[in-house]
């Protein structure tokens, strides 16, 4: 209103003249007194950024009448977001301010960082599984049963790599917008708060990858899944050798095989007919999903199945400390090897399902990323854990390794 009232002195005290366009008001912006052939530029209505201008020019024009007249050019305002275009005002408001703020913004650093984890746990995970490839003295039972952890590991990671890398950053930048949008005080921020989700979505429609985004997350929770059914396997092969058959050799693996790799088909393939069938169109974290709540009670149960394994194999482990023979002396420290390896791993597997059973109960969107970008850098680890815990520190593997290498 104030420049409004300001427009009309200046129109007021203007002195007509036939070089110079006459201050105009036009609802938006008020236009000075320009010389004829001058563009004025002046800040957008809505002063977000300084370098965001509208535009007009003055020119000389012939009405009819034989005589040129200054006028204005219709004001060009294509640089200005329009606050009623969520999607205009959300790239062209943001986008600068975001593109500043971007390498300075913790999330972001904590997913790059969790992108290299994983990155290094791939190859970490595909050197241990070598190892068990190439040098056949080491194979046997139990380290077959290693090799099927090790590749449901790999290929759990890789399906977080590919989901990290195309969608998590995607998420993770409408969040920053989100964030950039709040911190420059436009008044539309609080509807950019109510309406992230359909945000987020548009995202990956304008991606046009929401197929694609099925069929990975699908994959994805399907290795999961299949790495904690692998380590309910290596719990349960323990928990038969030493406290049910400790006198049976185990040469087959078949029945761990099909339970390992099996039963995590029957556990995921309810995500994704839902996610392939209903007619929705939600990004997985947004809106609570039924069907997701089947993957996490089987996560925690396997949590909970090996814990039962080690305390049978612990009561059993200490039971024959107390009678063993010096002949048995090396078998059994073996054992107790194998068991702090496996059920350390168990309690390191079991502290992200604590995590990812309670994301599931988080409403609010910014504490939901965050337990993503938290779930996400603690998994990063996992792969590393299993290789070393495996392979690297196993002193089987390290002495055939020495032999090998070093003669």
């Amino acid at each position: 209103m104030n420049e409004s009232y300001h427009c009309d002195e200046l129109i007021r005290d203007f002195e007509k003249s036939s070089d110079r366009c006459e201050p105009l008001w036009d609802t938006k912006l008020c236009w000075p007194s320009a010389s004829v052939n001058e563009t004025l530029e002046l800040p957008c209505p809505r002063r977000e950024f300084d370098d965001q201008t509208a535009s007009r020019d003055c020119i000389l024009f012939d009405d009819g009448s034989g005589i040129d007249r200054p006028i204005w050019t219709m004001g060009n305002y294509s640089y200005c977001p329009d606050p009623d275009n969520y999607t205009g005002l959300f790239i062209a408001v943001a986008h600068e301010k975001y593109l500043q703020t971007e390498d300075q913004m913790w999330e972001h650093k904590l997913l790059m960082t969790s992108q290299l984890i994983y990155l290094l746990s791939f190859v970490v995970l595909s050197v241990a599984l070598v190892v068990f490839v190439l040098f056949k003295k080491l194979r046997n039972a139990r380290t077959r049963l290693h090799m099927h952890m090790l590749s449901a590991t790999i290929m759990q990671v890789v399906m977080w790599l590919m989901h990290s890398v195309l969608f998590d950053t995607q998420l993770l930048s409408a969040y920053m917008y989100l964030e950039v949008l709040s911190k420059i005080n436009i008044h539309v921020a609080s509807k950019f708060s109510n309406d992230f989700r359909l945000i987020v979505e548009q995202m990956f429609t304008r991606l046009n990858s929401y197929l694609h985004y099925i069929v990975l997350t699908g994959l994805e929770r399907y290795f999961e899944t299949a790495s904690l059914f692998w380590l309910l396997m290596e719990g349960w092969f323990l928990y038969e050798l030493i406290c049910r058959k400790p006198l049976e050799t185990k040469t087959s693996i078949k029945r761990y095989v099909i339970i390992g790799w099996g039963v995590p088909i029957i556990v995921t393939s309810p995500w994704m007919a839902y996610h392939v069938y209903s007619p929705h169109n939600d990004v997985y974290w947004v809106k609570h999903d039924p069907t997701v709540y089947l993957i996490a009670v089987s996560a925690f149960l396997t949590f909970l199945i090996n814990l039962y394994f080690f305390v049978e194999i612990s009561k059993v482990l200490y039971a024959k400390m107390k009678v063993s023979v010096q002949l048995q002396q090396q078998k059994k420290m073996e054992h107790k090897t194998w068991v702090r390896s496996t059920f350390m791993l168990v309690f390191l597997f079991g502290a992200q399902n604590v995590l990812y059973v309670a994301w599931f109960f988080v409403d609010r969107t910014k504490p939901k990323l965050l337990f993503l970008l938290i779930i996400k850098v603690f998994a990063s680890f996992q792969g590393i854990f299993v290789a070393f815990i495996y392979c690297f520190l196993n002193q089987e593997v390290r002495a055939v390794l020495r032999k090998n290498l070093f003669g």
